[in-house]
């Protein structure tokens, strides 16, 4: 069973990372325990409902100094392109769909355009509840037909697939790695460490990490859809 092949994979990750007995960049870290708990969560073992198991299991493989910034975090969205990153854009309290529409309409796109102009562009969504929000679909059928890719949408978003995104392969755990090394100790300053943090990252970096995108479609074409890793 696929469960039973990530849940084993997630324990290896833990036991590998557990007690800081490995040096591994707490980016790489990140980005391959998140794999694991999206693919789980596809599955129907999400953390809500299995926190009790899977929450000592990710914290255990997690450098012990994180933890000494207890503050409860920001919602961020950002996109990732050959030309620079859109954003980051911070929501306010929890993201819905109607909240992640006006952030299309308001932040998202304008800032598109103002990098991409009228030259053609795909948008590629992963697939979350948000994302899958009638009314933005509706608006990406409206604003950008054709052209996006997500789940329902004209290009669909192949399922349990964060090796294929560059938000989940590279962006996010990126990020964290550089902000959490700063020790933000409230929210206004996370969220100045985490716009930082965006800022440092090279357009070369950006060009080599949409780049790579293609290599790992092509892995997994070549595995026929099956698992497969790719650090």
């Amino acid at each position: 069973m696929l469960v039973e092949v990530y849940v084993r994979d997630l324990i290896a990750i833990t036991l590998e990372n557990a007690h800081g007995r490995n040096t591994t960049p707490f980016s790489t870290v990140y980005v391959r325990l998140s794999s694991q708990l999206r693919a789980l969560g596809s599955l129907g073992v999400t953390t809500d409902k299995c926190a009790a198991i899977l929450y000592p299991m990710v914290e255990s493989a997690l450098p012990e100094d994180l933890f000494s910034v207890n503050l409860p975090g920001v919602n961020v969205w950002c996109g990732l392109s050959s030309r620079g990153l859109i954003g980051p854009f911070r929501f306010e309290g929890t993201v819905t769909g109607i909240n992640y529409l006006t952030m299309l309409a308001d932040s998202i796109f304008p800032a598109i355009r103002a990098l991409y102009g009228n030259d053609d562009f795909y948008f590629q969504l992963d697939g979350a509840p948000p994302h899958y929000h009638r009314d933005v679909r509706a608006y990406l059928d409206q604003n950008l037909s054709g052209q996006w890719i997500g789940r329902r949408g004209p290009i669909e978003f192949p399922a349990r697939s964060p090796d294929l995104t560059p938000l989940d392969f590279f962006l996010w755990g990126t990020v964290k790695n550089g902000v959490y090394k700063r020790k933000p100790r409230n929210l206004d300053i996370l969220w100045n460490e985490i716009q930082a943090v965006c800022r440092e990252i090279s357009l070369d970096v950006l060009i080599r990490c949409t780049e790579s995108v293609v290599t790992r479609t092509q892995n997994c074409i070549d595995a026929a859809g099956h698992q497969f890793e790719q650090y």
